[in-house]
């Protein structure tokens, strides 16, 4: 009776671990040795305890949490590590591992500041596929997920109140209004994200840094 107990406890806490998976997805530990060290000892210690168990249900249902162990073991340890593709408005992001492309449509300043933007994917075979903001998708087995990230839309004009061109020099997207902060810069003792645009009418560079509620 204890070998079976003990035995379920084991292989539910590898089936544990092995959904934390698909719940937390972008956290780079499941690529680690630490996290495959981990379920092989809960592997290993569930393995031991079958030896103990004398009844088919309990014999099946431990070598079922093995075997899903096993499959999370071989993810974590085979599968390509967590990728964020971060791409401004009115720009395309190649995906080769997965045989189509995210065209990242252009979204004026209320959908940046809601974060209503959605991607688009493309195949050469197969229909488009939407991907809103928290949603899902799987292509095969890669799981595409729309992450929010910090961003701010800009607009520049003159004392007139015309519109000024903004361009990024150091950005893809040279005429892009948006700006992504992919630098972290470090401010009285935070890393603040950063980043910068220029104006070329009013012949200004300027710098521009994301404070959060919290700072």
């Amino acid at each position: 009776m204890n070998g079976r107990r003990f035995g379920a406890l084991y292989g539910l806490a590898g089936i544990l671990l092995v959904l934390a998976q698909d719940a937390y997805p972008a956290w780079a530990g499941f690529h680690t040795w630490e996290y495959a060290t981990l379920l092989a000892i809960v592997a290993a210690a569930a393995f031991s305890h079958a030896r103990r168990v004398n009844d088919l249900a309990g014999l099946l249902g431990l070598l079922g949490a093995l075997v899903i162990v096993a499959a999370g073991l071989g993810s974590g340890l085979l599968g390509p590590d967590t990728e964020i593709v971060a791409r401004a408005p009115g720009t395309v992001a190649p995906l080769p591992d997965v045989g189509a492309a995210a065209f990242f449509p252009n979204a004026d300043a209320p959908a940046i500041a809601s974060g209503a933007a959605a991607i688009v994917l493309r195949r050469r075979t197969g229909a488009a596929i939407d991907v809103a903001p928290g949603e899902r998708r799987f292509l095969g087995a890669t799981e595409l997920q729309l992450v929010p990230q910090v961003a701010a839309y800009i607009e520049a004009r003159d004392r007139r109140g015309e519109h000024l061109t903004i361009t990024q020099p150091t950005n893809a997207a040279f005429l892009s209004p948006v700006l992504l902060f992919a630098e972290r810069v470090p401010v009285a003792g935070k890393l603040l994200p950063a980043d910068g645009f220029a104006v070329p009418a009013a012949r200004r560079q300027v710098k521009a840094f994301y404070f959060s509620k919290a700072d």
